[in-house]
């Protein structure tokens, strides 16, 4: 089976494999969502031999009408690299909530 992308979302209930897949996915609010700044909040990466492993939480910021910043969605993420043909490819991304709220 060939490498491919594959990512977790915590607003789906499967797995979404394949860059088309999550392109699909994606192209009904392209254009919709809006990130001022983010911020990668203790990002730690491990390596064995051509294998990686970045984890870390990122913040999202929107810019308000008074010029402030308001942090707006939090995550843990993690992504699994590949060393490919000279260069490091993302073959695996997790993202959840950070301490979301349960119901």
């Amino acid at each position: 089976m060939p490498i491919g992308k594959l990512w977790f979302s915590p607003a789906e209930d499967r797995r979404v494999d394949g860059l088309p897949a999550m392109t699909a996915l994606l192209a009904p609010v392209r254009g919709k969502i809006r990130i001022d700044r983010y911020e990668l909040v203790n990002p730690k990466v491990q390596r064995s031999g051509d294998m990686a492993v970045l984890t870390d939480q990122v913040v999202n910021y929107q810019r308000q009408p008074d010029g402030t910043e308001r942090p707006t969605t939090r995550w843990n993420s993690t992504a699994v690299f590949r060393h490919l043909d000279g260069k490091w490819r993302t073959i695996h991304s997790h993202f959840s909530y950070t301490k979301p709220e349960l119901k």
